[in-house]
């Protein structure tokens, strides 16, 4: 776990020292998730081009889609959910996820999620399943054509 929430810090560092550094112009362009370069375009020190999404994001919609600027199949979404052990007993599973589900409904839950810019989806562990195969699948042909390269 340790290392985990030292990845995560990590992240967070490169991520805000990315748009700290388009704000004061050291760099010309970036391309981060919209949660953490929000506060730098509402306070107008970075100018947001385009959005990685199917449609245009709630904190910020004003700002095109890459599709409308004719980019197509370039959407990238962040998502996340919880993965457990192969072995994880059905019981466990089903419980979790209504947990989860629940959760996510809670009126200051979902007040929370929404004022980060979350788009609340919830579901099923065979949801989930569809979505992660579905995100393998897109990153392999971005593999397979060359567009994307392994990391060794």
């Amino acid at each position: 776990m340790k290392r985990l929430v030292t990845a995560c810090a990590l992240l967070a560092a490169t991520v805000w020292a990315a748009t700290a550094s388009a704000a004061a112009g050291e760099i010309d362009v970036i391309y981060t998730t919209t949660i953490s370069s929000e506060p730098q375009i509402k306070a107008n020190r970075v100018r947001a081009i385009g959005v990685a999404s199917r449609s245009r994001v709630r904190l910020l919609p004003d700002v095109p889609t890459l599709q409308e600027f004719g980019i197509k199949n370039a959407e990238a979404q962040i998502w996340y959910g919880l993965q457990g052990p192969l072995n994880l007993p059905a019981s466990v599973v089903a419980r979790l996820n209504a947990g989860v589900n629940r959760a996510l409904q809670a009126p200051d839950v979902r007040a929370r999620l929404d004022q980060l810019g979350f788009e609340i989806a919830g579901g099923s562990p065979g949801e989930f399943d569809a979505v992660v195969k579905s995100e393998i699948g897109r990153i392999e042909k971005l593999l397979a054509a060359g567009l994307l390269r392994k990391e060794q």
